[in-house]
């Protein structure tokens, strides 16, 4: 049981890295597209 959680959290952890970058990397297309 605590090994699952355990788990769950690391992948919450992992989405919420990969939607972060996505939001960083949005900013910088958005950016660079406005630019063009």
């Amino acid at each position: 049981m605590l090994k699952i959680k355990g788990k769950n959290k690391v992948i919450k952890n992992i989405f919420k890295l990969i939607r972060f970058i996505f939001n960083k990397l949005n900013i910088i297309w958005g950016e660079y597209y406005g630019d063009i």
